[in-house]
């Protein structure tokens, strides 16, 4: 209930809500603090906020694929006692200057975003347009003899992953992947230091035709190397990209702390893996998966210090065995939900360190000093 990125609305539940021992001067609209004071950075005085009015509407993206979640601020300036958006579909909220919106049909949506106070009754309105497209397709083929950008056929099909995720501009695009193994190429991505045979750093649904039995991603483990030095990871998702159907395999992660999620690396849990194998990957943390939503997985022969099969991820419906590490065998700080957790090793936490487990089997994990099948 703000009425803009600095002020409240009328009815917010932060007026006369802070204490009087830490208001000094003045609000920043420079008017008194009340007794006791609103919390935050403006009092509240009714309906008595005027002046002018300025309305901005910013957005992650302006042309989307249907169901791509579009973050939206609402620059308000001048004193605003309320706002309002409409997402032209016939939805609404008041009175929050961050929103995010999905569009689920075709079609350009005028959005717009109303402020008003005492001087302004009828509002001052800020408009922004979203194009909704038909969700485009960019096709992978490990043996196509003619691969043209944007890769829009099969007989036009990139030879390797990335360069299709590259062609795939609008977000909520699909990379159709057809049979192989894939193990060309690979993309530097500056937040987590390390090279990526595939980076997907937009919103994108990257999927295999005939899932993870046919179609590989696979890494590079330096022989013999021991701190991940010029290894190479599987895959790296940006916040809202998914993977959908592929075998991530040998991909490893540099030191720490770049070295986390030898198979994949997610930015948050918006980012989905389903139906994948992330099998014989290492890292110092989320030996298979390091963050990210996975979902009908098995993480299997892979390890690391904190976390062999996956660390700081949720996991719906997943098989995670014969992972190894030295806290969290099998998971570290993980969220799980209806999973098989079997045959994981670890010093502290076989099975899991710091999870937790909702209608899951722990079977066949052992640990060094404390909790074969679960530690903390």
């Amino acid at each position: 209930r703000l009425a803009s990125c600095s002020h409240l609305s009328a009815d917010s539940p932060c007026g006369g809500a802070g204490n009087a021992t830490y208001a000094t001067g003045v609000d920043i609209d420079g008017e008194a603090w009340a007794n006791p004071p609103s919390i935050g950075c403006d009092e509240i005085h009714g309906t008595v906020a005027t002046g002018a009015l300025s309305v901005e509407i910013r957005a992650t993206y302006t042309t989307v694929a249907p169901g791509v979640v579009v973050a939206l601020t609402g620059a308000i300036g001048g004193e605003a006692s309320s706002s309002r958006w409409d997402f032209g579909d016939g939805t609404s909220l008041t009175n929050r200057p961050y929103a995010s919106h999905v569009w689920r049909t075709t079609g350009d949506y005028t959005v717009q975003l109303w402020a008003y106070n005492a001087s302004n009754p009828q509002g001052i309105i800020g408009t922004l347009v979203v194009h909704v497209l038909e969700q485009p397709v960019h096709y992978v083929a490990l043996a196509s003899k003619t691969p043209a950008a944007p890769y829009s056929s099969w007989s036009t099909a990139a030879t390797n992953i990335q360069d299709a995720v590259e062609a795939a501009t609008v977000p909520g695009a699909l990379v159709l992947v057809s049979n192989g193994v894939y193990e060309a190429g690979g993309r530097l991505v500056a937040s987590v230091a390390n090279t990526n045979r595939v980076a997907v750093a937009q919103p994108l649904v990257v999927e295999s035709v005939n899932g993870p039995a046919a179609t590989v991603i696979r890494g590079y483990q330096v022989p013999g190397a021991t701190n991940g030095a010029s290894a190479v990871r599987c895959v790296y998702l940006t916040n809202g990209a998914a993977l959908i159907g592929f075998t991530l395999t040998n991909g490893a992660a540099g030191a720490w702390p770049s070295g986390s999620g030898g198979g994949a690396w997610c930015e948050s849990a918006s980012a989905l893996l389903s139906n994948c194998v992330i099998t014989g990957n290492s890292s110092i943390e989320g030996g298979g998966a390091y963050f990210g939503r996975l979902v009908n997985c098995l993480l299997t022969g892979n390890s690391a210090q904190d976390g062999g099969g996956a660390h700081s991820s949720t996991l719906t419906n997943c098989t995670v065995t014969s992972n190894a590490a030295s806290s969290g065998g099998g998971l570290y700080a993980a969220a799980l939900d209806n999973c098989t957790v079997s045959q994981n090793r670890g010093q502290y936490g076989g099975g899991a360190n710091e999870s937790s487990m909702n209608n899951c089997l722990l079977t066949g994990n052992s640990a060094d000093n404390y909790g074969g099948g679960a530690y903390s």
